[in-house]
């Protein structure tokens, strides 16, 4: 909406000077000071965030933070399994209180003052998959109830530390519910599918993407708090992938296309199908990654190549911001 051409149908307002953007935003007017037309129109762009202090690839995350409020946790770094959490302000990660046991590929929940860690896998000997649940009240960890099945989930959950949901799985395509003290099963997915992604809350989220045994998913399903129904599926298969934001306006990025074919493309989730968004400035999968509205998620870390060993220690920050522009005639 920069162009005259941009005007034959709407309804132009007259002011002497420029409202603030996110106030006008979507508005068309004649700014009578400047003698020019303007509109106020969403940027979306994805921006250097802070390094993180520890590389490392399949770390949970906090669903429910924002691109400048974060907490991931422990994670892989070849060959061990880690326990180290950080916390980010926005432009710098801190390290803060262990997990009491390294895990990688395990769930998240929550905000950096409040926030699930749970299931996930550990090292030999058997069995390899936690069932266990770690709550963080902004400072410690502390022990929360058992998951009924141990299994690693990675990104396949989301709500709040006492409203969370964890769904899929290697083999599986169960579903529980944590209300702060205990896990609840619920009803199934459609399919059992690993390496999914999720978003959303425990009411109202979004699974899609993933893995079975003999292929690459694009499917999506909705959770509505009682049970999951199939929706339209993503443009492209993908893995590994992160993601944020609701059910009606969600973004899923990264991740792995083909067996080893690391991808930077993005997208947007509007409640009934998935659409092209920017692309990262690099491509990744098994990421940390936070982000409670679809204008304000960030990643941090993961592996750049098919390599298990490609560690990056970067960060990105996803922002939709409003700007006035001048309409031209061209």
């Amino acid at each position: 909406m920069t162009t005259y051409k941009a005007l034959k149908g709407k309804k132009v307002k007259f002011f002497t000077s420029d409202p603030p953007a996110a106030v006008a935003e979507g508005q068309v007017w004649y700014n009578s000071g400047d003698k020019e037309y303007k509109a106020s129109v969403i940027v979306e762009a994805w921006a250097a965030g802070g390094n993180i202090n520890t590389n490392r690839s399949s770390m949970g995350g906090t669903k429910q933070g924002t691109e400048n409020a974060a907490l991931v946790f422990g994670g892989h770094t070849n060959p061990a399994m880690m326990t180290q959490t950080e916390s980010y302000n926005g432009t710098s990660w801190t390290e803060v209180n262990d997990l009491p046991t390294g895990k990688q590929l395990s769930g998240g929940a929550g905000t950096t003052a409040a926030a699930l860690a749970f299931g996930g896998s550990k090292p030999p000997p058997p069995p390899l998959e936690h069932n266990t649940t770690e709550e963080w009240d902004g400072t410690n960890w502390t022990a929360g109830g058992n998951m009924n099945e141990a299994k690693y989930m990675h990104n396949s959950n989301a709500g709040t530390a006492t409203a969370a949901l964890a769904f899929g799985g290697p083999g599986g395509n169960n579903t529980e519910e944590y209300n702060g003290s205990s896990w609840s099963e619920q009803n199934n997915m459609s399919a059992g599918k690993s390496d999914m992604c999720g978003f959303g809350t425990q009411t109202a989220a979004v699974g899609h993407g993933g893995t079975s045994p003999n292929f690459a998913h694009a499917e999506s399903e909705e959770y509505d708090g009682t049970s999951w129904s199939t929706t339209n599926s993503m443009n492209q298969v993908n893995r590994r992938q992160g993601g944020g934001g609701s059910q009606t306006a969600g973004l899923a990025f990264g991740g792995l296309i083909a067996s080893a074919n690391v991808t930077n493309k993005a997208e947007y989730y509007n409640g009934t199908s998935w659409s092209v968004a920017p692309t990262l400035g690099t491509g990744r999968y098994y990421v940390g990654n936070s982000g409670a509205t679809q204008g304000a998620c960030m990643l941090v870390a993961g592996l750049t190549t098919g390599s298990a060993t490609s560690y990056t220690v970067a960060s990105e920050e996803f922002t939709q911001a409003a700007t006035l522009k001048t309409i031209t005639d061209s």
